[in-house]
């Protein structure tokens, strides 16, 4: 699928909302270092859903998704999102 600038802001006013609650489940929902668990779950199961996506749990804190399409090349994105344990 290839996507023209000029329907880039379409597709976000489009799916704004939704990605706005999958931001605040994921703030609302903290996880420690190397315990990601459920976060990895939740970003499997809402990857699981696009198109073009093979999706996989290399380990149990971890989700892979390899972009599937006509086109040869390397598209590479990633995230790193824990929480900090707070010492009292």
């Amino acid at each position: 699928m290839s996507v023209h600038l000029s329907d880039l802001h379409s597709i976000v006013e489009s799916t704004k909302e939704e990605i706005v609650t999958w931001r605040r489940h994921l703030h609302q929902n903290p996880e420690l270092s190397f315990e990601e668990e459920k976060t990895s779950q939740f970003v499997y199961d809402t990857l699981t859903m696009f198109a073009g996506l093979e999706v996989s749990r290399p380990t149990k804190t971890s989700v892979l998704a390899t972009l599937k399409g006509a086109n040869r090349g390397p598209v590479l994105v990633g995230n790193e999102g824990t929480a900090q344990g707070v010492r009292t």
